[in-house]
């Protein structure tokens, strides 16, 4: 599980867009689909989750919609909502 903390920075960077570059998800460039902060660990619309990287050239974490994070870790999300309140990120 990815620290809250790391969580919140991630978010806040990638502004509430999926971050994804892969092409062989299916889009060109990065994805950009538009995340919902409630819906962390969903998979319908707004749906999201945060992947921890372990590359040390880029971020800690990056955010994902569905459909990418289940492409690039062969997982469904499922975490329960974060503790940090939306209220946190306004």
């Amino acid at each position: 599980m990815v620290p809250e903390g790391m969580v919140r920075e991630a978010w806040l960077r990638a502004e509430a867009l999926c971050e994804c570059r892969k092409e062989a998800h299916g889009h060109p460039g990065r994805c950009n689909q538009f995340l919902i902060w409630t819906e962390r660990g969903e998979t319908g619309r707004g749906g999201w989750e945060a992947r921890r990287r372990d590359d040390p050239r880029g971020p800690r974490c990056e955010i994902l919609c569905a459909a990418c994070y289940s492409k690039a870790t062969g997982r469904v999300p499922g975490v329960a909502s974060s503790s940090v309140s939306r209220t946190d990120l306004e």
